[in-house]
């Protein structure tokens, strides 16, 4: 999950419990802030401490969390909406009409791809706000994406324990499984796919030809891991 690494670096881990902000702050010996959601809302972390200030709180069930020029945006899987925070917690909505949001991530051109009907479709807002459905096939309860430096979209799939990957038109293909019970979180690191295995508490490893291998098991902070993130 998750260089060099800066004071003012700041890191956005959606679905990150408190019990694993080490795995996001990872060998860090600079203060870091650490964006956290749950159901009170975003909360800020300045790793490696635990203890965190409540950054905004007006969210309906909190899902997905990314970054992008300076602001953090939340998708509310009941409301349907995404909210953009600015860096002082200001927040406006940036997109709505959505049902049941979950993961989301911005691409390299900053077009924003969201898992929307509780992980069976992707959503495409592009940046001068048109949106459109991105993909709806090889998606099974998906909760999680992330682009590899290729521009492939990857999906962790939680109901199937698979992941899927999509090319940039949107043409899906099964990519992996190994060792993977109800996959959650994702995020690559020197062309290496990192996903969280929630149903047997590991981290699971992916070289960009789908092979598996585990990457942090038995550990006292893997338990049921869910998001990550990548420095």
């Amino acid at each position: 999950m998750k260089s060099s690494h800066n004071i003012s670096k700041k890191y956005w881990c959606g679905g990150l419990s408190a019990a694993l902000l080490g795995l996001c702050s990872m060998s860090e010996t600079h203060a870091q802030q650490v964006f956290v959601t749950d159901d009170s809302g975003v909360t800020e972390y300045t790793a490696p401490s635990t203890t965190g200030t409540l950054f905004y709180a007006d969210l309906n069930e909190p899902a997905g969390l990314a970054f992008y020029a300076g602001s953090v945006y939340v998708s509310n899987y009941t409301t349907g909406t995404i909210q953009k925070l600015s860096s002082n917690g200001t927040a406006t909505t940036f997109a709505s009409g959505f049902t049941h949001l979950e993961g989301m991530v911005f691409d390299s051109s900053g077009d924003l791809y969201v898992l929307s009907n509780a992980g069976q479709e992707i959503d495409e807002i592009t940046t001068d706000g048109i949106h459109h459905v991105f993909a709806t096939t090889g998606l099974e309860g998906a909760v999680n994406l992330a682009f590899d430096a290729s521009g492939n979209l990857y999906a962790t799939n939680l109901q199937n324990n698979t992941i899927e990957k999509f090319t940039s038109n949107g043409t899906p293909s099964f990519f992996a499984s190994t060792n993977l019970n109800e996959p959650d979180g994702i995020a690559f690191d020197n062309g290496r796919l990192y996903v969280t295995s929630f149903g047997n508490n590991l981290i699971e490893k992916f070289s960009l030809a789908g092979v598996g291998s585990t990457f942090l098991s038995a550990n006292p902070a893997v338990s049921g891991p869910e998001g990550l993130a990548a420095d």
